[in-house]
């Protein structure tokens, strides 16, 4: 069923990048508070969390995810109170709810209802909220209220039902409706005479009722008679008083940002002057609000001190007598602290929102200049060649060598902003890994380390899937049972980390445990057992060797099948995607101690530095970061082994293959290599491979064009380029041009 909302397509986009930062942080919390136990601020942090989720949900008229943030806000608040402990059940209930919203949240990016029943997670968060509080330190009950509202519409208004149906989505979101007259759905058809009369749990009292109620748009009456009351005042109402900047002409629209961003976090009770009035830019220099704020004095005035548009704040802390069912007027509020603060420098936070497809756009053209660029310099050294040096040609020689930085610069800045915290990716694991180890019945610590490393955008949603497969992995295969390690002497917890480093022009991900490790004679077993090898060619594979071949497709040593692993599908298809961005995977493990997976992965896929080689007539480009070095074949002797030409390169048997004999059609057929011209030495995955040319043209920053849909891939490829001479050249793929010899696993192997 096709679903509506009360925002417009942009509101929804910024609904749903909102909702997702929400909903990590309260996975990134649940998780803290199962292995930490409860902070005060580890709990201040999840709830503001559900409060802005329930808030923003309700904003947009997402009934469903309102109602079930709201019970799950509940959970956190009764946390706050000390009024529930951390239970398994608690976090069990509240990663279950996590799940359910993130199901909901798809409806709003699809527009179609999702067939889903929240009752079920309902059930288990009111289950919960019911179990015994701690022992140490209960605080004191507090009873909810409930109220009777009776509030009328401005008659004749366009716009009277859809303010109702507004009005019943927040009742609904932060209290619970008992009884409403006219109902939701009679008035979602618009019959609706004005007149709305609606009885309420409201746990925030009277006063905050009536001032939802007040600040309701279009309303000509509004009274609201208390049936309960509740024990205790309120604990975080206050009154803020703002500067803005008296010279900004946009201080008005800055006033309106300040509220909304104020009733999104929190509840905007009044303000002098009031929306109307800012919004007709009735408002000078100063603003005063009173505002109900759940995670507290310090976060408010945190968020005020980042705020760029305010100058000065105060911020006084009220508290409200007990309002009796008799009284007519709550008695007025009482300072009791404050808090004065300065705005930091206005450079921090100014952002804008640009699309993904626009900086893509605008690096097409940077890849255009970068094209030119390299034509107009190679044309300026030509003339200088042709004509000699000159006054005019040494001027043009230097506004290129000046547009070539500004080309890189511009290329670099637009890269930035195509640039992604790994955190992004990595952000899911520690849930991940929590859920797979309670399916196993093991016990798994989980670190990370991301440091503040960024990727590209296009990197970061390529190596998503290639990690969770190396994770899964390393919890199924690598991480042994309880009762197995404490057999072997550890500790019964296993540790399973992830780190990210930048190294150079690459961003190294690291992923280790402390496991059982890879049995490299079981591999090279199963490698003969399955024909992959014969005896004598598994018995000379280097232990790296063998442990390599796990990335033969099919090739499994797990003694059963489970859900999680065991199929022999997944590793030759985690390096062939890695593979595909330029990344590469080493594999490092000893038995009984664990194993290390290091993925060194480019910082971005558009343009890269590459080593321009001949063969022929041909032009290749091979990535310069995949480059070990380059040798002379004549000052070395090409050697035998099996039936594979290698090179002993300082102790070191090294794979040789001709470029020609392998990408261009008729050039060495019979098998020969020449010993003439340049080794290239590439690194494989960690295994080196000698590729023979004719010669070095030099390096250059290139830029990497894909074949397109027409063209099929093209074995040892990996794209091409156009160099400044208008002609093009491909670029080399060394993973796949070592898979069309052989080499990928080293001399030993391929003989």
């Amino acid at each position: 069923m096709a679903l509506e909302f009360d925002a417009s397509p942009d509101e929804l986009q910024f609904f749903l990048q909102e909702a997702e930062e929400q909903l990590q942080t309260l996975d990134d919390g649940l998780l803290d508070l199962e292995r930490g136990g409860a902070r005060e601020d580890l709990l201040q942090d999840i709830f503001r969390a559900a409060h802005t989720l329930k808030g923003s949900s309700a904003t947009i008229g997402h009934t469903r995810m309102a109602e079930l943030t709201h019970h799950l806000e509940d959970v956190f608040d009764k946390l706050r109170q000390n009024k529930l402990g951390v239970s398994s059940a608690l976090v069990d209930a509240g990663f279950e709810a996590l799940d359910a919203l993130r199901l909901l949240s798809e409806e709003v990016a699809t527009l179609e209802e999702v067939d889903f029943d929240i009752a079920p997670i309902l059930a288990s968060l009111a289950s919960v909220q019911s179990g015994s509080p701690p022992a140490a330190g209960p605080a004191a009950t507090i009873s909810a209220s409930v109220f009777e509202a009776h509030v009328v519409f401005e008659e004749g208004h366009p716009l009277m039902a859809a303010r109702a149906l507004q009005l019943s989505l927040e009742l609904a979101a932060d209290g619970r409706v008992i009884e409403m007259t006219p109902e939701r759905e009679a008035i979602e058809q618009e019959d609706f005479s004005g007149e709305m009369r609606v009885t309420v749990e409201w746990p925030e009292g009277q006063a905050h009722l009536e001032a939802l109620l007040a600040r309701t748009p279009d309303t000509t009456s509004v009274a609201v008679s208390a049936v309960e009351v509740s024990e205790s005042p309120s604990e975080s109402l206050y009154t803020v008083t703002i500067k803005l900047d008296a010279d900004d002409e946009l201080r008005a629209a800055r006033a309106v940002q300040l509220l909304i961003g104020l009733q999104m976090e929190g509840r905007v009770i009044s303000s002098e002057p009031s929306m109307e009035e800012i919004e007709a830019e009735k408002i000078e220099d100063s603003l005063q609000i009173k505002v109900e704020w759940a995670a507290g004095q310090l976060d408010l005035d945190a968020i005020l001190a980042e705020n760029p548009d305010v100058v000065e704040h105060e911020i006084e802390e009220l508290t409200l007598a007990v309002v009796e069912p008799a009284a007519e007027e709550a008695p007025a509020p009482v300072a009791a602290e404050r808090t004065v603060g300065r705005r930091k420098p206005p450079a921090t936070g100014n952002t804008i929102r640009v699309s993904v497809e626009r900086i893509d756009r605008m690096l097409d053209f940077v890849g255009e200049l970068v094209i030119e660029r390299s034509r107009i310099a190679d044309t300026a050294h030509n003339l200088q060649a042709t004509v000699g040096s000159n006054p005019e040609i040494d001027r043009l020689i230097e506004s290129t060598s000046q547009i070539e930085l500004l080309v890189s610069q511009l290329h670099e800045e637009l890269m930035m902003g195509r640039m992604l915290p790994i955190e992004s990716v990595l952000g899911k694991f520690p849930r991940l890994v929590r859920d797979l180890a309670q399916t196993l019945n093991k016990e798994v610590d989980f670190e990370l380390d991301s440091g503040e490393v960024e990727l590209d955008r296009s990197v970061i949603e390529a190596i998503s899937d290639p990690l969770i497969h190396i994770v899964r992995n390393a919890v199924d295969h690598g991480i042994e049972l309880p009762a197995d390690r404490q057999a072997a002497g550890k500790p019964s917890a296993g540790r399973v980390s992830i780190t990210a480093r930048q190294v150079e022009n690459r961003i190294v991900v690291t992923v280790s445990d402390d496991g059982k490790g890879i049995d490299a004679d079981a591999l090279r077993a199963s490698a003969v057992e399955k024909g992959l090898l014969s005896e004598d060619a598994a018995s000379r594979l280097t232990d790296t060797e063998a442990i390599n071949l796990i990335f033969h497709s099919g090739f499994s040593t797990a003694k059963k099948v489970t859900d999680v692993s065991g199929r022999g599908v997944g590793m030759d298809i985690v390096r062939k995607s890695l593979e595909n961005i330029g990344a590469t995977v080493e594999i490092t493990s000893q038995p009984g101690e664990g194993s290390v997976f290091k993925i060194r992965l480019p910082l971005t896929l558009a343009i890269i530095r590459a080593l321009l080689v001949r063969c022929d007539r041909w032009t290749f480009a091979m990535p310069l970061d995949a480059v070990v070095e380059t040798v002379r074949l004549g000052d070395m002797q090409i050697h035998m082994v099996g039936e594979r030409h290698v090179i002993k390169l300082r102790d070191q048997i090294v794979p040789v293959m001709h470029l020609s004999e392998s990408l261009i059609q008729g050039r060495h057929a019979d098998g020969h290599v020449t010993d003439s011209g340049y080794a290239v030495v590439m690194n494989n995955s960690g295994n080196p491979l000698a590729v023979i040319v004719d010669s070095l043209v030099g390096e250059q920053e290139v830029v990497v064009k894909p074949f397109g849909a027409y063209i099929p891939p093209v074995p040892g490829i990996g794209g091409a380029t156009i160099l400044g001479d208008g002609s093009f050249s491909l670029i080399v793929d060394v993973g796949r041009l070592a898979s069309l010899e052989g080499a990928e696993h080293g001399a030993a192997f391929a003989a």
